[in-house]
C-alpha cells in the first residue's frame, strides 16, 4: 500500500517493473476509494485499476493507462465506478456487453438478411436501409441511436422524396423493433413516431399520401378508348391500357399477364406478382376485356412473323420473354398528348 504521487518525480513514475508478470501498488489517498490503485508489468507499462467485488466474484477494472491518464483523473473516474457498483452495476460486465453490441450497419446487415430476402420489395427495401440510413447512422452503436438520428435522415429524405422518406422510416422503425427482440435496446427509440413528426420547411405533413380524388369523366374515358390506338403508341401498350380500365386492376399487373394465368374467362393473378398483398388474386374477365386480349394476342402474331425467337408466353410482350414494364405503360401515358388530360396520369 502506498499514498500514490505523480509528477516525474512521483511514485507513479518510479515505481519499478517487476522481473516478470505484474504488481499493484494501492492507493492510501484519502479520496481514493478502496481497491483503487496502479498495475505495473514486466514490459514497463504502468495503468490505473480498480478491485471490486460483486456478487461474491472479485473483478479487476483497468480505467486507462498513465500517463495519459492523470492521477486525478483516474481517482475521480474510480470513485464514480464505486457509486455504480454500490446501485448493482458491473462494469466489466457492462463494458464486455458494450463490446458485443452490433454497429447499426451490423444489425442493419442482419435485419436484412433475415427478413428482406426473397421478399419482391427486398431490392427496395435494401435500398431505403444500405443507401440512406447506414450512410448516415450506420457506425453508431445501437444503443447509441436516439430518435433524432433517424429523424434528420428521414427529413433529409423527404426534402427530394416524401412518399420514399415515408417507405424509410417505416423499415427503420421494424429495424430497431428487431433490435428490440434481439436485447440490443430496452425499447425501440422509434416507437411511437409518426410520420406527422416529420418536418420539411414549406410542407406541410410531407410523408401524408396525396388522396387522388380525381376521377376520369364519360367524355375524358371515351375520348380515351377511341384515341388510345392512333395516337402514336404501341399496339401492345394501348391493348395494355386499355385492359387497365376495364379490369380495374393494377398497371404492372396488367403489364405482366402471362397465358398460363388465364383459364377461360378468370384470370388468376398470382400471389409473387402482387407486391404488399401475397396473396392470389381472380379477375372475371368480361367480353369487352376478352376483346381486347384477343387484339392483343393478334397483334403478337403479326409481330411474330418478324422475330426469330419464340415468344414467352406474355401477353404484352416488349420483346421475348419479358412483359412490357409498369414504367413503360405511364412513360407512354406521359408522352402522347391523347392521354394527357387533367387528372389522368396512368395511375389506378
Amino acid at each position: 500500500m502506498a499514498k500514490l504521487t505523480d509528477g516525474r518525480n512521483g511514485i507513479i513514475a518510479g515505481a519499478p517493473s517487476p522481473e516478470r508478470g505484474q504488481r499493484f501498488l494501492y492507493d492510501e489517498h484519502r479520496d481514493a476509494p478502496r481497491g483503487f490503485g496502479l498495475r505495473v508489468t514486466a514490459a514497463g507499462g504502468k495503468a490505473f485499476i480498480l478491485s471490486y467485488t460483486i456478487d461474491g466474484r472479485k473483478r479487476r477494472k483497468t480505467i486507462g493507462e498513465w500517463p495519459t491518464w492523470s492521477l486525478e483523473a483516474a481517482r475521480l473516474e474510480a470513485r464514480d465506478l464505486v457509486l455504480k457498483i454500490s446501485s448493482g452495476a458491473d462494469p466489466l460486465e457492462d463494458a464486455r456487453r458494450r463490446k458485443a453490441e452490433p454497429l447499426v450497419r451490423d444489425l442493419a446487415a442482419d435485419w436484412l438478411d433475415m427478413h428482406a430476402t426473397g421478399l419482391k420489395s427486398e431490392k427496395a427495401i435494401r435500398g431505403y436501409i444500405e443507401n440512406d440510413l447506414v450512410p448516415a447512422i450506420g457506425r453508431l452503436k445501437v444503443s447509441d441511436v436516439r430518435r433524432r438520428d433517424v429523424i434528420e435522415v428521414v427529413e433529409a429524405k423527404a426534402e427530394r422524396t416524401p412518399r420514399a422518406a415515408a417507405q424509410l422510416l417505416l423499415y427503420a422503425r421494424l429495424m430497431f423493433d428487431y433490435a428490440t427482440d434481439r436485447d440490443y435496446l430496452p425499447a425501440n427509440p422509434l416507437a411511437g413516431l409518426k410520420p406527422s413528426a416529420i418536418k420539411v420547411k414549406g410542407k406541410r405533413d410531407p410523408l401524408k399520401p396525396v388522396t387522388r380524388a380525381r376521377v376520369l369523366d364519360e367524355e375524358e374515358i371515351r375520348a380515351f378508348w377511341c384515341g388510345v390506338e392512333t395516337c402514336g403508341l404501341h399496339k401492345l401498350t394501348a391493348f395494355a391500357l386499355k385492359l387497365v380500365l376495364v379490369t380495374g386492376q393494377r398497371p404492372g399487373e396488367v403489364a405482366g399477364m402471362h397465358d398460363s394465368e388465364i383459364a377461360g374467362r378468370i384470370w388468376t393473378i398470382p400471389a409473387e406478382r402482387r407486391g404488399k398483398t401475397q396473396t392470389a388474386h381472380e379477375v372475371y374477365l368480361t367480353g369487352t376485356a376478352l376483346e381486347v386480349l384477343d387484339s392483343a394476342r393478334a397483334e403478337l402474331d403479326r409481330l411474330q412473323d418478324r422475330r426469330t425467337a419464340p415468344r414467352g408466353g406474355y401477353i404484352f410482350e416488349a420483346k421475348p420473354g419479358s412483359p412490357v414494364t409498369n414504367a413503360a405503360l405511364c412513360r407512354a401515358v406521359s408522352r402522347h398528348h391523347v392521354l394527357n388530360r387533367p387528372g389522368f396520369t396512368g395511375d389506378p
